[in-house]
């Protein structure tokens, strides 16, 4: 797809070139001649329709500039970076066996392959930003992270709000209050297109489930882009999450394959404009 966006340029003229030949010509037109016509003109369509669908996803009247500065991007064959923040949920799996860890890919490794199969290669640049994993959401805005993710100047934020770290340490208020305050300053400071989404479920989560479900509520009322992938897993009370998840060592759960796999999927889903 970036190959043929580079040769866009020249494919008009060549098509220019061909309909001439075809005016004045038009009795000894070839079968290759007419075949590359078609392959131009479907190339050209495509990249159009791709456009389309990147704007159509990021549609949002909070992000109306910024949308367009993204499909700006795309069409001009340009990287769009995406930077992905939250707990270590985001990091790469781990599967412990037999006193070993054996590592597999994360949702945003995996998602960042998709969404370049969908809109050519090296069109999204999606990296998680393991260095905050442990903050609080109170932490995190008191530090210099925000002055830091600013210097990476990303296209597009997808944001955790550290639920999970917050959970024992800081009320739920609290954590609404800081992100409130987070987002605002990633608008107006780092200006970002600004996507929030929560941790992974847990099985029977108790409070947590509140945390999440108060999250879904309050990005509503402030009209936030959000992306609610816990849609995608298994209930939160039906046993089959289980199968998603892996216990680590200091006893708490993250993704495994199955689990990393539903969230990338989500997240395609929801840039190539399936959500």
């Amino acid at each position: 797809m970036n190959l043929l966006k580079s040769i866009v340029p020249l494919a008009a003229l060549g098509v220019l070139l061909v309909a001439l030949y075809m005016f004045k010509h038009d009795d000894f037109l070839t079968e290759v001649e007419a075949g590359a016509i078609d392959y131009f003109y479907s190339e050209l369509e495509q990249e159009e329709q791709l456009g389309e669908t990147l704007a159509d996803a990021l549609d949002h009247p909070k992000y109306e500039e910024k949308k367009n500065q993204i499909v700006s991007k795309f069409k001009n064959n340009q990287t769009i970076s995406v930077a992905v923040i939250g707990s270590d949920a985001h990091s790469k799996g781990e599967v412990f066996e037999n006193g070993e860890t054996v590592e597999i890919p994360s949702w945003t490794e995996l998602a960042e392959e998709e969404l370049n199969d969908i809109y050519g290669e090296d069109t999204f640049d999606v990296n998680y930003l393991s260095g905050y994993k442990d903050l609080t959401t109170s932490e995190f805005y008191a530090s210099e992270a925000l002055q830091e993710v600013e210097t990476m100047k990303p296209d597009i934020i997808l944001f955790e709000p550290f639920l999970l770290n917050d959970h024992s340490n800081i009320t739920l208020d609290q954590t609404l209050l800081n992100l409130s305050s987070i987002i605002r300053t990633m608008d107006q400071q780092i200006g970002a297109y600004v996507v929030v989404q929560p941790p992974h479920p847990l099985y029977q989560p108790n409070f947590y489930q509140e945390q999440a479900e108060a999250l879904a509520a309050f990005m509503a009322e402030e009209d936030q882009p959000y992306l609610d992938h816990w849609s995608a897993w298994p209930d939160t009370e039906d046993e089959q999450l289980k199968q998603y998840l892996l216990e680590v060592p200091n006893g708490n759960y993250r993704p495994n394959k199955k689990g990393h796999t539903v969230w990338s999927e989500y997240i395609v889903d929801y840039f190539a404009g399936n959500n």
